[in-house]
Parts: C-alpha cells; sequence; structure tokens
C-alpha cells in the first residue's frame, strides 16, 4: 500500500516546496497545506487508476470496474479527493481572498487589488412591493472608468408578503 502511495507523497512534496518558494520563505504552513491537500487527491487518483486498470485495460472495461469499485468496502476514493478539493478552497479563501469592510462618505475612494471604489452616495427608490436602499459606486481603473456599480438592500413590507384574502 505503501508503495502505491510514493507518487502520490512525491507530488505533495513538489507541491510545498514550488509553493513556498513562490510565496518567497514566509510562514510554511499553507504551502503545507496545499501539499496536503494535492497528496491526498493524488492518493485517491491512484487508487482509482489501480483498482480499474485504467492504464492497463480498455477504456469501457475500466469504466465498468469503476461502477463495482463503489460497492466494495472502503471504496471512499472518491470522498478523499473531495475532502482534498475541499482542504484547498478553504485555503485559498482564507489566504488569497480579499473582502474589505470600510465606512465611506460621499467622494471617498478605496482601493481594492488594481481598482478604486469612490462611494457616489445612497438612493431610497420604491419598488412594486419593496423598498430599496441603493449604494452608488463609480469603479475606476488606472484613473479609467470601468463601471457602475448599485448594489442594494431591500426590504418587504408586511402586507406584501401576506397572500391576498379569499372573499
Amino acid at each position: 500500500m505503501a508503495q502505491r502511495l510514493v507518487g502520490a507523497a512525491a507530488v505533495g512534496a513538489i507541491t510545498v516546496a514550488v509553493i513556498f518558494a513562490m510565496e518567497g520563505g514566509g510562514p510554511i504552513l499553507v504551502p503545507f497545506a496545499i501539499g496536503l491537500a494535492l497528496y491526498v487527491m493524488a492518493g485517491a487518483l491512484t487508487e482509482i487508476v489501480e483498482r480499474t486498470g485504467l492504464l492497463k485495460v480498455p477504456f469501457m472495461t475500466a469504466f465498468a470496474r469503476a461502477g463495482a469499485c463503489r460497492a466494495r468496502p472502503g471504496a471512499g476514493r472518491s470522498r478523499h479527493f473531495g475532502l482534498g478539493l475541499t482542504l484547498l478552497g478553504i485555503i485559498g479563501e482564507t489566504q488569497w481572498g480579499i473582502e474589505r469592510i470600510a465606512e465611506l462618505k460621499p467622494g471617498q475612494t478605496i482601493s481594492i487589488r488594481r481598482y478604486d471604489l469612490q462611494f457616489d452616495g445612497m438612493t431610497t427608490r420604491q419598488g412594486p412591493n419593496y423598498r430599496e436602499l441603493a449604494a452608488h459606486f463609480t469603479v475606476r481603473r488606472h484613473g479609467d472608468i470601468v463601471g457602475i456599480m448599485e448594489p442594494a438592500k431591500r426590504s418587504f413590507p408586511r402586507a406584501a408578503l401576506r397572500p391576498p384574502r379569499p372573499r
């Protein structure tokens, strides 16, 4: 069993080294977690390829074997792959996701990555069954206007939520 995972361990170790070098040193936790995720995923794929004989038999035969593998005890390879994928998503979001919480007054600007968002003001609107409070932002990149954003929060009066009464 351990011999089968040598390739997966190599994938994980190489990933740790490459990510560590790309990050320019720094903490080892992120490269280690990414390497671990890829090790788990590569191990799951290795097990699937070996159980089905994907590289040794015709594709349709391997496909039929893959269907039979699901019914066997301990056939949680796809779960392991999914766990590795989930770990990659968590790492990516926590390390490289950007979220800024700021309080802006009309005319103020905030920079996120290479974009400048200028807060132009708030607008209240009335819809057919809702009230809306919308913020107006002008988005610029290198001084050029890229677009306009108008995120809004809607509130629905209680009367609009009730179904009409039968008469």
